[in-house]
């Protein structure tokens, strides 16, 4: 963990205890900021998550349990530890503080050898978890990269079918009038059905290698964008079509529709590998998990520019998600559908794309009935 810049945010309405913890953490591998008040900590935590909290409870205004409700309610910021620094040490005041979720508590007056082991306990505890997200997330792409093997493999069989069919039938007219002409029977009348037979099976050929091609092309630019950490230029319209082509054979298997509404001029650099799986994880969570029960499911992915941010909006009419579940979109493992083998994955990947790649924020909302809606918020212009 020493090479890591741990981020710690102190929040302490006793300038004297900040004091005292930033001297106990007094190590190049603590990023330490501090304030006075809930308040401004609920503004900061938004703006610039840290890795860890150590919160006091009794402050004036917003005290430190009104802080962890609220940000253990914000689907964003929940997967933040929270070490509650206090003198309150009643039983009933700890079992309050880590029904909450709080993950630790520290009791005053502070000890540096308990803060020291807790802070870096807590803080490898939440890179263990990041790192295991990580491979969470490399697992997922390359079973949804075999998947679509899998999907484009079978899809392409179809207009590869189509093609050799087409030919069968050329080859079967050619050996026809080559019949006539060596019995020397071959009329004009046979030699212009001829050359129409010939442009009828031209032109399924070209047909069928045509949406082969397409076929694989989508692919292609889907798995190398995955494949690799590369910056793109795209069009969004164009790529978000790319995309539902490339799941065109899942797709196909439901009667569900995909409408996309992006603006034809809405055009940037970005990183296309995880865009792109950003985009399969919703749709694949919305045939999942949306549209159980839904005959004829819809989801529309449309995008607008504000400013220098580009806010992709993804939303689906499906059941939707009660509000007692909506805190929990974001756990690893989560899942309503673990005996139908949901890893439970998709939306904690989604999240940590839309942050760590992208730069961005992701925003999930959903009631009962009537479907979900993301938001994707991210810079035109991203700075590595």
């Amino acid at each position: 963990m020493s090479n890591l810049q741990n981020h710690v945010l102190i929040v302490d309405d006793n300038p004297t205890n900040i004091d005292l913890l930033r001297r106990f953490m007094d190590d190049d591998k603590y990023n330490i900021a501090a304030v006075t008040s809930g308040e401004v900590a609920l503004s900061l935590v938004e703006k610039n998550p840290p890795h860890l909290i150590l919160l006091d409870v009794m402050m004036p205004g917003i005290d430190g349990y009104e802080v962890c409700r609220r940000l253990k309610a914000n689907v964003q910021l929940a997967h933040i530890p929270i070490i509650f620094v206090t003198a309150k040490t009643a039983a009933e005041d700890i079992k309050f503080g880590f029904q909450l979720g709080a993950a630790d508590y520290i009791t005053k007056p502070a000890q540096r050898e308990e803060v020291l082991s807790r802070v870096d306990n807590q803080l490898k505890l939440f890179h263990q978890r990041t790192m295991e997200r990580e491979l969470q997330q490399k697992s997922l792409k390359m079973a949804e990269l075999g998947e679509m093997v899998g999907e484009i493999v079978h899809e392409v069989s179809n207009p590869l079918g189509n093609l050799k069919t087409a030919m069968s039938y050329s080859q079967y007219c050619l050996d026809e009038i080559q019949q006539k002409w060596q019995d020397q029977t071959l009329t004009q009348s046979d030699f212009a059905q001829y050359i129409e037979q010939q442009k009828e099976a031209l032109n399924s050929c070209q047909v069928s290698i045509d949406l082969a091609a397409n076929l694989i092309q989508s692919f292609k630019q889907v798995a190398v964008g995955q494949c690799s950490h590369q910056k793109n230029k795209i069009s969004l319209y164009h790529f978000v079509d790319q995309v539902v082509l490339s799941m065109q054979a899942k797709l196909k298997k439901y009667t569900h529709e995909i409408k996309n509404t992006v603006p034809w001029e809405i055009e940037f650099s970005t990183y296309t590998g995880a865009l792109s799986q950003i985009l399969i994880n919703l749709i694949n969570n919305s045939l999942l998990h949306g549209f159980e029960g839904v005959t004829q499911g819809s989801i529309e992915i449309s995008a607008e520019m504000v400013a220098d941010q580009v806010r992709i909006i993804y939303r689906d009419n499906g059941v939707g998600i009660e509000a007692a579940l909506l805190s929990k979109v974001f756990e690893d493992f989560y899942t309503t559908k673990q005996d139908e083998g949901g890893s439970g994955l998709g939306m904690g990947i989604i999240k940590s794309l839309a942050e760590a790649d992208l730069h961005g924020k992701l925003e999930f909302s959903s009631q009962p009935g009537l479907g979900v809606e993301v938001v994707v918020t991210f810079p035109m212009e991203l700075n590595d």
